[in-house]
């Protein structure tokens, strides 16, 4: 189910830089939130949580019309994201 909020996340975040619009960055932010979440309750991944503020200082870059800073921001939760979908496919 999580994966659903993760794809929908990634959609909205790039939907939300092609139009330049910061409250689709926190829509995003919101979306992907149950998956950090998630992953903060598991031992191995303590403060992932913390991934949501790269969504919240891209809606800031946004907000200041900084489409390259937004994007570079989101990188972090997106390979992170690739990097635990290929856990869970390798296993």
């Amino acid at each position: 189910m999580f994966w659903l909020f993760v794809v929908a996340s990634t959609f909205v975040s790039a939907y939300a830089i092609f139009r330049r619009s910061w409250r689709w960055m926190l829509v995003s932010a919101v979306l992907y939130s149950p998956f950090a979440w998630y992953l903060n309750a598991t031992p191995n991944f303590r403060g992932a949580w913390l991934i949501l503020l790269f969504h919240l200082a891209a809606s800031v870059a946004l907000m200041r019309g900084n489409r390259a800073t937004a994007w570079l921001l989101l990188t972090p939760s997106m390979f992170l994201s690739i990097w635990i979908a290929l856990l869970v496919i390798s296993q």
